[in-house]
């Protein structure tokens, strides 16, 4: 189940002329995202791969509780990516 995301401000048409050689390979599993805060890079931070996979392979439909979101300052960030990185020294990965 490969699937690709592509940010990009242009329309979906105008984006696949130039990756129309990937979507075909994936059986056009693709999206056009105007904005990263669309895309399952922010609504996963540091845990997109985990993500699609428990949301794609688990059925899980679920939202993360650690998403970025427009305007967040960088102490916000810090205290938004803070218990990833805790959980990533323990060698724990999971969506939370």
């Amino acid at each position: 189940m490969d699937n690709i995301e592509v940010i990009e401000l242009k329309e979906k048409d105008e984006v696949l002329e130039k990756w129309n050689y990937f979507a075909e390979r994936t059986n056009w599993h693709f999206d056009v995202h105007k904005s990263f805060f669309k895309s399952i890079l922010s609504e996963f931070p540091r845990r997109s791969i985990d993500g699609y996979i428990k949301r794609n392979f688990d059925s899980w439909w679920g939202s993360s509780s650690i998403q970025y979101k427009e305007r967040m300052t960088f102490n916000e960030l810090h205290e938004l990516v803070k218990p990833l990185l805790d959980c990533e020294y323990s060698c724990n990965f999971d969506v939370i």
